[in-house]
């Protein structure tokens, strides 16, 4: 566990080498990727997830988008907030380039400008939610975190189930060979 100076001792800390998350009772913290290179926004957003969460959270930082892939390849978070403007592209191919790495992670875009054609691609391209810095104070960010997690895990459980279900449909349950309809 690291600790800034001044920072309070045994409070997760964000790790920039990317180490994996390292805390002694890591199974109950909710493990936070915060991609954004505005320092005060991450602090706001990082201390409104901490009130919220009553410390149960681990955050992690990535002022780039290449720091944030590289933490991602380590391990995986149970949620990332990701201000599209980071990298010198559209913010939509940053989010594609996280979701490339990390499929199953729910992404809250908190953008500094968000305009609703822009929300619209970025949630058609894999964003959970869209919020916008200015509109939506940091309390929000740390509620609608819990919904995007929640939304993530539906869909992969229901594209599970859709995937069983065109199995079944498709192979004979004894056998578990093709069935008439694969012909």
């Amino acid at each position: 566990m690291t600790q800034k100076a001044g920072g309070e001792a045994g409070a997760p800390q964000p790790d920039p080498a990317g180490r994996p998350w390292s805390t002694e009772n890591a199974g109950n913290l909710l493990k936070v990727l915060l991609v954004d290179n505005d320092r005060e926004s991450v602090e706001r957003s990082e201390e409104a997830l901490r009130r919220r969460l009553q410390g149960r959270v681990a955050v992690r930082r990535a002022p780039t988008l290449a720091e944030a892939i590289t933490q991602l390849g380590h391990e995986l978070p149970d949620v990332i907030v990701l201000d599209p403007a980071i990298a010198a592209m559209d913010g939509v191919a940053t989010l594609a380039s996280l979701r490339a790495v990390a499929p199953p992670v729910p992404v809250v875009v908190h953008a500094r400008q968000l305009d609703d054609a822009t929300a619209m691609r970025l949630l058609r391209g894999g964003a959970q939610e869209c919020l916008s810095k200015a509109a939506v104070p940091a309390e929000l960010l740390a509620r609608t975190r819990a919904f995007a997690i929640a939304r993530q895990r539906r869909q992969a459980a229901l594209e599970a189930e859709r995937l069983q279900a065109a199995h079944e449909a498709t192979h004979d349950p004894l056998t578990g060979g093709a069935n008439r309809a694969l012909f």
